[in-house]
């Protein structure tokens, strides 16, 4: 199994901050597209669970 390594690791999440293309990351960072497709799925995942634990859901028309 190939592993990033931690500085690899931490230029990935400025790449998916500046909407870079999956194909310039595979270049920044030296991982694979296959990798790159990987971390950006378990990146938004992560996200989305966030989201949903720190943001209330608001009924429409209780604003």
């Amino acid at each position: 199994m190939n592993k990033l390594h931690p500085q690899q690791l931490g230029r990935f999440v400025p790449c998916l901050l500046e909407s870079c293309f999956i194909r310039l990351t595979v270049r920044m960072i030296g991982a694979t597209k296959k990798m790159v497709q990987g971390l950006l799925l378990y990146v938004s995942v992560v996200c989305a669970r966030c989201y949903f634990l720190q943001v209330p859901e608001v009924a429409p028309g209780e604003e």
